[in-house]
């Protein structure tokens, strides 16, 4: 009896040192496949941040462009306000002359015409004659006075005409890469505004994060019960 216990407990010592041989390889295994998760956790954390960093930079750089269009196209508006100001003023004074110039050339063809009944009626009349002769050149000076200011202020009205044209060219132009630079901003962000984009990041973070300790932990628990 004695030598089958014995025999048996060299069987059950045999057992033992088996399941504690496939334990311990159990237990290897398992730290193994836990610290794989702990490197991916920690490779996707890196990521997130890496994406994170990326998109922040690049957002600012969008926000900031934004703002540098929104004020160069409002400088422009206010040149375009000051421009359009201005051209109007040229119309109105450029209006007064042409009827200055329009009525001086009415009043001269009535002269002449009158000057050319006097001649006709009262050729004798030399006081009367003289009289019509210098009201023509008055009247013709003042024509020629018109014409001249014409003259000067036509290139000023012309040079503030195209100015308009291109500040409104412009002003599209700063409009287009406004639109631009607002999709752009769309597609960097994906969200409905930068608050929103960061606590969906700042989410992404704190899952990893919490993912990458509860696997440290375990792996740690089952490293030290080796």
């Amino acid at each position: 009896y004695l030598d089958e216990r014995l025999k048996e407990l060299d069987e059950e010592k045999e057992e033992l040192g088996k399941y504690q041989h496939l334990d311990k390889q159990r237990k290897s295994l398992e730290y193994a496949i836990f610290n794989k998760e702990v490197q991916d956790a920690q490779q996707k954390l890196a990521k997130i941040e890496e994406a994170r960093t990326e998109v922040f930079e690049h957002s600012e750089k969008i926000y900031n462009e934004v703002l540098d269009a929104q004020e160069k196209s409002k400088d422009l508006e206010n040149n375009l306000k000051d421009i359009t100001m201005e051209h109007q003023n040229f119309i109105k004074e450029k209006e007064v002359i042409e009827k200055r110039r329009t009525k001086a050339l009415k009043k001269q063809t009535e002269l002449e015409l009158d000057v050319k009944d006097l001649q006709e009626k009262i050729s004798g009349n030399i006081g009367a004659k003289e009289y019509a002769a210098k009201q023509l050149e008055t009247l013709k000076n003042e024509i020629q006075d018109t014409e001249n200011k014409l003259k000067e202020i036509s290139p000023l009205y012309d040079d503030l005409v195209q100015k308009e044209k291109d500040i409104s060219k412009r002003i599209m132009e700063r409009e287009k890469k406004l639109g631009i630079l607002y999709q752009r901003q769309g597609r960097a962000t994906q969200f409905s505004s930068k608050a929103a984009r960061d606590k969906w990041l700042q989410k992404e973070i704190d899952d990893l994060e919490r993912e990458l300790s509860s696997n440290t932990t375990q792996a740690s628990i089952h490293l030290m019960a080796q």
